[in-house]
């Protein structure tokens, strides 16, 4: 795993499989995902509650145990989008793309668009954007969330 001003390596080739997520002990409607990799983790905490298309959560990447970068997003997803939300992240992560932390700038399927959009001046260092999903045939918008982040 390398720190990079264009890219972020965390190697999060799997983060999709359900035996890297678990729920949080202190808190049942959390979940995590913790990466570790030659001293640095990457740890995406998330909360939705059930009956709520509201979310938020984290990521924070530390070097033996010291925060360096985090990104904190907030927003909300109709139950329909979150499959196309989790697969535009899953490709930026394989594809080691970094977008604000968030999912390629674009990522369409049959049904649904997928934009992510960094503010101006963004970059590794600072940034701040909106992703969403809208749905193709009447535009109609299906989610979003809104981040911002960058290096302690």
């Amino acid at each position: 795993m390398q720190l990079s001003a264009n890219r972020a390596d965390p190697n999060l080739n799997n983060c999709a499989c359900p035996h890297y997520l678990e729920v949080c002990a202190e808190e049942s409607f959390a979940k995590r995902f913790v990466h570790k990799d030659r001293g640095l983790q990457v740890e995406d905490k998330w909360t939705s509650v059930s009956g709520s298309t509201q979310s938020y959560g984290r990521t924070v990447i530390t070097r033996d145990g010291i925060p360096v970068w985090y990104m904190q997003y907030a927003g909300w997803y109709e139950d329909a989008a979150t499959p196309h939300l989790k697969a535009a992240l899953t490709e930026s992560y394989r594809d080691r793309m970094f977008i604000g932390g968030r999912g390629p700038r674009r990522f369409d399927s049959e049904k649904l668009i997928y934009r992510n959009v960094l503010g101006p001046n963004s970059g590794f260092t600072a940034f701040h954007g909106r992703e969403f999903i809208r749905a193709r045939d009447n535009g109609a918008m299906l989610g979003v969330h809104y981040y911002s982040g960058g290096v302690m």
